[in-house]
């Protein structure tokens, strides 16, 4: 309880109001476990898994339906989640496969959706330690396929390189938080090392960057912002020295010549400026934008085995005829699918997500919402080079629509009300003594 002014005095007891905080409420095990099956099956794809996934989304919708009174409040407070699914579903109408977008649409709308259901039963540290555990399972499966510089087990090298960056920045986090469980805290310095032998062995610039530069970027918020920057006035310096040593390096780049430092830092990964080959589907792509500016071809309407333009991508990229291939590049892929006016839903969703957990991140002095802000700019980062951040029931959208929805949940202590409360000097003590 926080304490007000008082109200009336006597000789020995004040009467004042206080505010009453409801507990934040722990989401009971079967749901943490049902949860934790969800994101592991979502993590990486599973065969045979589809019926299993089916039955959580209609348990998930079952819970909507049960606790409508505190989610629905929570969806409708996450509006722009839901504009561009909207305007997907709407794309039925101009897509050459209008079943295919109408689904796919819908299943935008569901992540967003369960995205709400999840981040308004729990709070923000029990979602990032179900994923945490989803994750170390998804490691485990994976592991014993090996091979990952050549795509892994699932024909992506990159996409198995972000899934486990996540996964050891999940361990790494909870390493670093006090309030986990001891035993979890344990078991994560084991996956640390694991999920770093396998993005370093996916051979995923992005990846590598990150699982290097994210745990430091972890102990320096751990040390600085959770530990040191206890109160208002030392986070405004904290922030005001982060700008201006960000403005200065912003100035030596623009000072100096850069396209050296650009060749010498893809030469230290191991490429060159065609970024494996990105930038020719990305003139491919460019065209089919100016064709279809304003609504694109609709969701569906460009990878599909019909499409010419598709398969001449798919030839020069050395891949089979028919394959479903991304435009490495999430706003490209927007654009293509859903136009200008989609491009523009999306950049809105990305605001408001971006405002709400750097929002958090100002005010919690928690370590999770430091851990939010880290994987909100690698989610970020990795939006130029793949489409991932544009899908569905995937960990980089989990991560950015959780950490959005976080303090909208039922589930974080809220403001009740003010309650009188009389408070009288305990005898012979200088302690005092609180009585609603």
């Amino acid at each position: 309880m926080n304490v007000a002014k008082p109200l009336e005095f006597d000789n020995d007891r004040h009467l004042v109001w206080a505010n009453l905080y409801s507990d934040e409420r722990t989401p009971p095990l079967w749901e943490q476990a049902m949860v934790t099956l969800w994101f592991f099956l979502t993590f990486f794809p599973i065969p045979g898994a589809s019926p299993v996934l089916y039955l959580l989304m209609a348990s998930m919708l079952g819970i909507f339906a049960m606790d409508k009174e505190v989610i629905f409040p929570v969806l409708l407070k996450s509006w722009p989640l839901l504009l561009l699914p909207a305007f997907g579903i709407l794309s039925f109408m101009w897509s050459p496969h209008s079943s295919a977008a109408f689904r796919e649409g819908v299943l935008h709308a569901l992540t967003a959706i369960v995205a709400v259901v999840i981040a308004s039963r729990m709070g923000i540290r029990y979602v990032l330690r179900c994923l945490m555990i989803a994750s170390w399972l998804a490691a485990l499966y994976i592991f014993p396929h090996g091979e990952f510089s050549v795509n892994g087990p699932y024909g992506s090298k990159n996409f198995v390189a972000l899934q486990m960056t996540f996964m050891a920045l999940l361990s790494f986090l909870c390493i670093l938080n006090k309030r986990e469980l001891i035993w979890l805290r344990i078991a994560a310095a084991l996956f640390v090392p694991l999920g770093a032998y396998i993005v370093l062995s996916a051979d995923s610039a992005t990846s590598l960057v990150f699982v290097i530069v994210g745990p430091l970027a972890l102990v320096g918020a751990k040390i600085f912002w959770v530990d040191i920057a206890s109160d208002k006035f030392t986070r405004t310096w904290l922030l005001l020295i982060a700008v201006i040593l960000f403005l200065s390096a912003m100035l030596v780049l623009l000072i100096f010549p850069v396209g050296g430092m650009e060749d010498a830092f893809l030469n230290l990964l191991g490429r060159d400026r065609t970024l494996t080959g990105r930038t020719t589907i990305w003139m491919a792509g460019r065209v089919v934008q100016d064709q279809h500016p304003i609504f694109g071809t609709g969701l569906a309407g460009f990878w599909n085995p019909e499409n010419g333009a598709a398969q001449s991508i798919n030839f020069y990229d050395f891949k089979p005829a028919g394959t479903k291939l991304s435009f490495h590049n999430a706003y490209m892929e927007v654009r293509v699918h859903l136009g200008w006016i989609g491009f523009w839903l999306y950049v809105v969703s990305w605001s408001w997500c971006s405002f709400r957990i750097i929002k958090t991140w100002l005010t919690s002095r928690h370590i999770e919402a430091s851990f939010l802000i880290i994987a909100m700019v690698l989610v970020f980062v990795s939006t130029f080079t793949e489409s991932w951040a544009f899908s569905t029931f995937m960990t980089p959208v989990n991560l950015l629509f959780m950490g959005a929805i976080a303090t909208l949940g039922g589930s974080r202590k809220q403001l009740v009300g003010k309650v009188p409360v009389v408070i009288a000097p305990e005898s012979g003590t200088r302690s005092f003594a609180v009585t609603p």
